[in-house]
């Protein structure tokens, strides 16, 4: 039981990561774009 709590906890903090340096990215080339 705490495994399987464990690995959803582990799942949302590793998809909230990789979702902030997504919308990073995103944000960073439309800037860039912007600025050129």
């Amino acid at each position: 039981m705490a495994k399987g709590c464990g690995g959803i906890l582990f799942f949302i903090i590793v998809a909230i990561i990789v979702t902030n340096i997504v919308i990073k990215n995103f944000v960073a080339d439309r800037l860039e774009e912007e600025l050129a």
